[in-house]
């Protein structure tokens, strides 16, 4: 079993077969947790840290897909000045929650290598 087997594994991180678009992101998405998650384990992190990290990654997963899931059945509205009103500030929203994300990744990632 490899290195990426045994995380996998260890993570619940699993290999998906795509069959569409969003399945196929999905799919990448877990393949770069995966290779994120492989090269703590290298440098020798321990699975709480490495869950730590992962955790990060979920909970800004879980808020753009509230953001996104509030957009659903949102309508152009051509009465307004801006009609796109709505879809754009959920657009900022996700690109804001994507930033301090990698922000937080970063610090939990400086964090944790400090340790070692």
């Amino acid at each position: 079993m490899d290195i990426f087997e045994k995380v996998r594994k260890k993570f619940g991180l699993q290999k998906e077969v795509t069959k569409n678009k969003t399945e196929e992101i999905m799919a990448q998405r877990e393949e770069i947790k995966l290779n994120l998650a492989v090269k703590l384990y290298q440098k020798g992190c321990s699975d709480d840290d490495i869950q730590q990290v992962l955790s990060i990654i979920q909970s800004a997963e879980d808020d753009i897909n509230v953001i996104k899931k509030g957009l659903i059945g949102t309508n152009i509205n051509p009465d307004e000045n801006d009609p796109m009103k709505p879809i754009k500030e959920g657009r900022e929203a996700i690109r804001k929650r994507q930033l301090e994300m990698e922000v937080e990744l970063r610090e939990a990632i400086d964090k944790i290598l400090k340790r070692k």
